[in-house]
């Protein structure tokens, strides 16, 4: 791949994560980015792609709060718990939760934020089943492995409405076991393990960058010997940031679908900012394709062959200040 074109020291403002995708469009990996400022789509059907237009997701209050949602590897027993998109959060993705500082009320002297952590449903009752979800019977929680921060840092956990914190999770922490449940229900035999719960909020008590580590974990009695459904997830680590001066996070571009010769992706993003889109089939020779400003947080880039290049590069930037 082609190097950085300068330094990447910490998060910046328009740095975004890389997203390659390949055919199967199940394999989909998100890394660091290779240049500065932008988020690059990859993809290799021996055809060269192009953004035909940008469909706006409906513009709901909900949306603009992430919501990642757990589920499972496989629905055989004994599968390892997953977030269905978890790879689009992770902190190796560049993508990075603002904390911002509050003057009062109940979060005053904290850098919080929201973040809807969910499980998938598995039957028709609650919207399912979805392909990716854990299996009936699954009581899922999502635990605080470990975490990194500052000196004197401590990571929380409020529940909704609370007015103090339910866990403190201190920097430096490793092997941690605060949790909270994802799954709604009572977790009884051949109970829908869906989840969908606003008004959690994550707050630490210090300015500065915090990397999370989850793992999810089925703690219900449902699976052989009494014991879970599914194996715990692999460890998710998320990063966080608590600055006081306004926080712009950088444009991520995930869920990457193919179907019908169209690719599809999701971009994440400042609302009511300018962007630009650049293509290029080597990462040196870049060439703009369309601006554009954006009028949701979240929207989806319609992408259609139209040549038979080997390969197109895609990034999606945010200007620089001047």
């Amino acid at each position: 791949m082609a190097k950085s074109g300068g330094n990447h020291t910490g998060v910046h403002p328009n740095s975004a994560h890389f997203l390659r995708t390949d055919l199967p469009k199940k394999q989909i990996n998100l890394r660091r980015p290779t240049t500065k400022s932008h988020s690059s789509v990859f993809n290799r059907w021996g055809t060269q792609l192009w953004v035909l237009l940008t469909l706006l997701l409906t513009a709901r209050a909900q949306e603009e709060i992430p919501h990642i949602n757990a589920g499972a590897a496989a629905r055989t027993i004994g599968s390892s718990l997953i977030f269905a998109q978890g790879d689009a959060f992770e902190a190796g993705s560049g993508w990075t939760v603002p904390l911002r500082l509050s003057a009062d009320g109940p979060y005053a002297g904290w850098f919080h934020n929201e973040i809807v952590f969910g499980a998938l449903p598995a039957t028709a009752g609650f919207g399912g089943p979805y392909p990716d979800s854990a299996l009936p019977g699954t009581k899922i929680y999502l635990e605080v492995t470990n975490m990194e921060g500052p000196p004197g840092g401590e990571f929380t956990f409020w529940q909704t409405r609370s007015n103090t914190p339910s866990f403190r999770v201190p920097s430096g922490t490793v092997n941690g076991t605060n949790n909270w449940k994802l799954t709604d229900g009572s977790g009884r035999p051949g109970t829908d393990p869906y989840g969908h719960r606003h008004g959690r909020r994550f707050a630490v008590n210090l300015p500065g960058t915090y990397t999370v580590g989850f793992t999810l974990r089925d703690l219900g009695t449902n699976g052989p010997g009494g014991g879970p459904i599914h194996a715990p997830s692999q460890l998710y680590r998320m990063r966080f940031l608590a600055q006081p001066e306004p926080f712009t996070p950088p444009p991520a571009l995930g869920r990457a679908t193919l179907a019908d010769g169209r690719l599809t992706c999701r971009l994440v993003s400042e609302p009511n900012e300018p962007h630009i889109l650049e293509s290029s089939e080597d990462l040196v020779a870049w060439r703009t394709i369309a601006q554009f400003e954006t009028t949701n947080s979240v929207q989806t880039l319609l992408l259609s062959p139209i040549s038979d290049a080997p390969a197109c590069f895609y990034r999606v930037s945010r200007p620089s200040p001047r």
